[in-house]
C-alpha cells in the first residue's frame, strides 16, 4: 500500500473529507490498520456554465482500497467493500452517515467505481 502522507495528504485536500466514510480493518496483535476503502463524496454536474444551469447529483464513490501484503488473502478488502456498499445503499435511502454538524445534503443519487483495468477482477470477485 502507498504511505501513510499518501493518504493524509488525499485526505487534507478533499472539500467533502469525512472520516466516518474511512473504513478499517485492523490487526487485533499490532492493533496496526491492515486494509482500508474510503467512500469519497462528490456532487457530479450535468454540464452548463455556471452551477444554476447545470443538473447536479450528489454521488458516493470507492477509493484508497488496500490491503498491507501479509494481511491479504483473507477477504478483508472484499469485507471492506462490502461495508462501504451497505453505507452508500443507506445514503442512496436517504440515512445519516458522516461527522456531526455537517451542512450538506446527505441523499445520494448515485455511486461509482474508478478502478484500472487491471484491477477490475479483484472488484467483481468482491460482488
Amino acid at each position: 500500500p502507498p504511505p501513510a502522507s499518501y493518504f493524509r495528504r488525499h485526505y487534507d485536500n478533499d472539500p467533502k473529507k469525512d472520516a466516518s466514510l474511512i473504513r478499517v480493518a485492523v490487526d487485533p496483535i499490532s492493533n496496526e490498520i491492515v486494509s482500508s476503502v474510503r467512500i469519497f463524496r462528490r456532487r457530479i454536474s450535468s454540464g452548463g456554465n455556471d452551477a444554476r444551469s447545470s443538473n447536479s447529483i450528489e454521488a458516493c464513490g470507492i477509493g484508497e482500497v488496500c490491503t498491507h501484503p501479509n494481511h491479504r488473502g483473507q477477504g478483508l478488502a472484499r469485507i471492506l467493500l462490502h461495508d462501504a456498499i451497505r453505507i452508500m445503499e443507506l445514503l442512496e435511502g436517504g440515512g445519516e452517515v458522516g461527522e456531526a454538524g455537517r451542512d450538506e445534503i446527505t441523499t445520494v443519487s448515485c455511486s461509482l467505481l474508478h478502478a484500472s483495468p487491471s484491477l477490475m477482477a479483484v472488484y467483481e470477485r468482491s460482488g
